[in-house]
């Protein structure tokens, strides 16, 4: 299987804690997440990894969210250096952050760009 495809079940993992998640049920939703992240899902990781930077439905650990989005981004998905680059810029390391958005911008991300006004 290519790396930027994911298994059916990661897929049905990912949506059913999509669901979760907006019916406000967290807990669940980042125990699906993370399964799907298992199985590989570079969205679910990116999602989860938002989960531990707010703390919804798990305990706050903005360390594991930067290793949910490295995985992610070095899995293919660009949101995983946009969500670096927000959280470092977030933090105040402008460098970081620079780093992170500039590559995120460079693959076609938007966000990215519009993040960047004023670190360029």
């Amino acid at each position: 299987m290519p790396a930027n495809e994911i298994s059916l079940d990661a897929r049905a993992l990912l949506e059913a804690a999509c669901k979760h998640y907006e019916q406000k049920n967290h807990k669940m939703a980042a125990m699906l997440f993370s399964k799907s992240a298992a199985l590989g899902c570079n969205e679910a990781k990116v999602n989860l990894g938002n989960m531990y930077s707010t703390g919804e439905g798990v305990i706050k650990d903005e360390s594991k969210a930067k290793n949910l989005y490295r995985s992610a981004y070095r899995g293919g998905c660009i949101y995983g250096a946009l969500a670096l680059g927000v959280q470092y810029k977030s933090e105040g390391r402008r460098q970081l952050a620079k780093k992170w958005l500039t590559r995120a911008k460079e693959a076609g991300n938007e966000w990215a760009a519009d993040e960047l006004n004023g670190y360029e």
